[in-house]
């Protein structure tokens, strides 16, 4: 069986060979890392190539946890502040505390956000009246894979999709050991995906967007690989949140601040930059799927909260309008007509 992808920028079929992908009209190439294609325009920090050889390297050596608690200790690919920090904090643990630490990953960062991860998709295709029977998806944003390893069990084929080459990698090692052969992950944009039109019968992506560099082109690549009847389930942080902290920076009411205000106030209460994040208000929102979507889109202002609260309470009194402008975060269920 062939494999799927086309070059991202061109969208012309690619040419599989030992190491690498070729595009036979432009000519460029893109590398593979223990079996996973980079198909990324450049390196996300100084050195990354170097690492991932390193990792890939050691990947049929070591088991999953093994290969996370290495790939975790290079403080050169943990650039970002709360990485850092994490890397920091488990090096300073004893080797007791450091063990119990990787026992509990599986179940903190991979089981336990998949399942719910899996519950919002659900839920929002219950909204359109989605059938749960999609062959083929994929996960935009995949981290190290928890909506892709909770979707295995219920879908054909999911390709999951992250721009963290290192954080795929664990990915695919965890799925290997959990034998999971389902799933084939790849690094790319979101707004230059590796895929032919009409490709997939479910995109996911949660967690994702306000991240991304190129937001209207992210959800226009979306609808294009969208298959006629598919459906793009997804979330975005909104940043009039009267209700909870900000998620990212964990600050109230920070989204109602000029930008350079809230980067400068991140920065001296947190440590944590808020100028490389992009939240959306629902204007803004709306407008960008309703450019990639037409009409066929429904913004969701859901009200649950990790624990039940007073504020859960309320929210859940107020009219849908209100919560439209103000509630923490908007869901999205986009489809693609016929």
């Amino acid at each position: 069986m062939g494999h799927p992808y086309c070059c991202p920028l061109c969208k012309q079929p690619l040419i599989e060979e030992t190491q690498h992908y070729t595009c036979g009209k432009c000519a460029r190439q893109y590398r593979q890392f223990a079996g996973i294609p980079n198909f990324k325009p450049q390196e996300i920090y100084p050195g990354e190539e170097r690492v991932l050889e390193d990792i890939a390297q050691k990947y049929d050596r070591m088991s999953f946890l093994e290969l996370l608690e290495y790939a975790d200790s290079r403080p050169e690919k943990n650039i970002l502040p709360w990485e850092l920090r994490r890397c920091l904090r488990f090096a300073s643990k004893d080797r007791q505390s450091q063990q119990e630490c990787l026992a509990n990953y599986t179940r903190d960062t991979i089981a336990r956000p998949g399942a719910d991860q899996m519950h919002v998709t659900l839920k929002l295709l219950g909204y359109g009246r989605g059938q749960n029977n999609f062959r083929r998806c994929l996960d935009i944003g995949c981290g190290r894979g928890p909506w892709a390893v909770a979707a295995a069990a219920g879908y054909k084929e999911i390709f999951a999709l992250d721009m963290d080459m290192s954080s795929l990698v664990l990915a695919r090692k965890y799925c290997q050991e959990q034998g999971l052969t389902n799933i084939r992950f790849l690094s790319a944009s979101s707004s230059a995906l590796p895929f032919a039109e009409n490709y997939f019968d479910l995109v996911n992506s949660q967690a994702v967007l306000e991240h991304v560099d190129n937001q209207p082109g992210t959800l226009r690549e979306i609808q294009r690989v969208l298959a006629p009847g598919g459906y793009f389930t997804g979330d975005s942080v909104n940043t009039w949140n009267l209700f909870t902290p900000e998620p990212h920076v964990n600050i109230r009411l920070i989204g109602f601040l000029p930008k350079s205000w809230g980067h400068k106030l991140s920065l001296k209460l947190r440590d944590f930059p808020y100028d490389d994040l992009q939240p959306l208000t629902y204007v803004q929102l709306q407008k960008m799927l309703r450019d990639a979507f037409g009409s066929h889109y429904q913004i969701i202002p859901f009200v649950e909260l990790p624990q039940k609260s007073l504020t859960q309470s309320v929210m859940k009194r107020l009219p849908t309008g209100f919560l439209n402008w103000f509630t923490h975060t908007h869901y999205i269920l986009a489809g693609k007509q016929g």
